[in-house]
């Protein structure tokens, strides 16, 4: 795709946050932020919806290998104020309005 960066290894860090990228990865709508593409690396990157978001096209890729194409944003949770409190971890993730997700043939 144009303007799109290679993701050497399939990791990928801060360096790669607001560039388009594509990540390889195993499938899963069951994650706690959202579906997510784990790689290979055992780094997942997110797919987070900001509305309504239809999923049931997805469910043929739960536990299958994708190819998931979008750009790369970072969500950093603010330390916690009481250890009690259940909190999102630090994650990288893609909207999932203008990410595309195929099934990956390599």
């Amino acid at each position: 795709m144009p303007g799109e960066t290679a993701v050497p290894s399939g990791e990928v860090s801060q360096a790669f946050i607001g560039k388009q990228i594509t990540v390889h990865g195993k499938f899963s709508l069951l994650g706690k932020v959202g579906p997510y593409v784990t790689l290979d690396n055992r780094q997942s990157v997110y797919l987070v919806s900001k509305g309504s978001f239809a999923w049931e096209p997805y469910s043929e890729m739960e536990g299958k290998r994708v190819a998931a194409t979008g750009v790369l944003r970072f969500f950093h949770m603010p330390p916690s104020t009481t250890d009690a409190e259940a909190h999102l971890v630090d994650h990288f993730y893609f909207e999932a309005e203008t990410a595309q997700v195929r099934l990956d043939t390599h």
